[in-house]
């Protein structure tokens, strides 16, 4: 290669490098956001639903439960924002279905803390280590103890008012919407899981994620 051409080439290079650099800058993660500031560290945080439904199409069983539980969020200096749920009540739960009726349900969460990561977008939060105990008590054919566990994730959405009635959240904030699938022991079936969960501080201020679309 000439020495001409390495000297034409070179403020090519400098100028293609020039053009990297902001756009490596902006290639930043996901951040939570408290009053739609960003901070750094973890903060205590409530979460609430008014309806989180276990559909088992298998054992043709239906379980939809209010929840409230308690957890944190963390924005570390580097890396993928996490949270983590270190604890939750199921409570008001309706069983329904043809191998149901009849029974009522006690809904246990089991290993935790369950750790969660925020992926780079701020739109999808995976949820690992799930497990939930069921039990159900009553005149049911499905009655008995069944135990769920699996991966779900739920998808980000900022700025939405949680409905009335629901526990521990009343202020606008983040709506994590749950989906997923979790495998039952000793069945082996799947259950689909559904539901809005709001997320606040603990002293009830509004919970988002960044928007990396905005400088």
């Amino acid at each position: 290669m000439s020495r001409k051409f390495l000297a034409r080439l070179a403020p090519l290079l400098a100028i293609a490098a020039f053009a990297v650099v902001p756009a490596m800058a902006q290639a930043a993660n996901a951040r939570w956001t408290v009053n739609d500031e960003a901070f750094t560290g973890t903060k205590e945080v409530l979460n609430g639903s008014k309806a989180i439904t276990l559909v088992d199409p298998t054992l043709k069983v239906t379980i939809v439960c209010e929840a409230s539980s308690k957890g944190t969020i963390t924005n570390p200096t580097t890396g993928n924002s996490t949270d983590s749920i270190t604890s939750i009540t199921f409570f008001n739960c309706k069983v329904s279905g043809p191998e149901g009726e009849g029974c009522t349900a006690a809904v246990v969460a089991e290993k935790l803390p369950w750790a969660t990561e925020v992926n780079e977008a701020g739109t999808i939060d995976t949820i690992t280590g799930v497990q939930v105990k069921i039990t159900l008590t009553g005149t049911c054919s499905a009655k008995g103890t069944v135990t769920y566990s699996g991966t779900l994730s739920d998808k980000i959405a900022n700025d939405i008012v949680p409905p009335t009635g629901t526990p521990n959240c009343k202020v606008q904030t983040l709506q994590s919407a749950l989906s997923g699938e979790l495998e039952s022991e000793p069945f082996k079936t799947k259950g689909k899981i559904t539901g809005n969960v709001y997320i606040c501080t603990a002293k009830g201020e509004e919970v988002g994620v960044n928007d990396l679309d905005k400088p």
